[in-house]
């Protein structure tokens, strides 16, 4: 995951690595930054020390992340399944359930 800086500096300001697949998704609010792959792992990360955290893992690809102010982080994948992790907890899963017989492509 690249990070680029803004305004009068631009360029590329770092780069976080963690995933051993490509990175399909990324969710972004307030002070979390979360990344999903192909191979179906959900980091989340310290985007200033440059650590990931894995969260999850879902077969298949990840197919869809969305983060809250409240640093918590909603996972879909391929296997039909949607997990809500707690940041603050050390990213541990609060809940998942099937909700498709097909991926989730999306969450709000």
């Amino acid at each position: 995951v690249r990070v680029w800086a803004v305004g009068s500096s631009g360029g590329e300001a770092g780069c976080l690595r963690g995933h051993r697949a490509p990175v399909m998704h990324l969710a972004w609010s307030d002070r979390l930054l979360a990344s999903a792959d192909r191979d179906g792992c959900v980091l989340y990360w310290d985007a200033q020390a440059g650590t990931a955290t894995t969260v999850g893992k879902h077969r298949g690809h990840a197919t869809a992340l969305a983060a809250t102010a409240s640093a918590q982080l909603a996972s879909g994948g391929q296997d039909g399944r949607v997990s809500l992790y707690d940041c603050r907890m050390e990213g541990r899963a609060v809940a998942s359930t099937t909700v498709h017989t097909g991926a989730v492509n999306d969450l709000l």
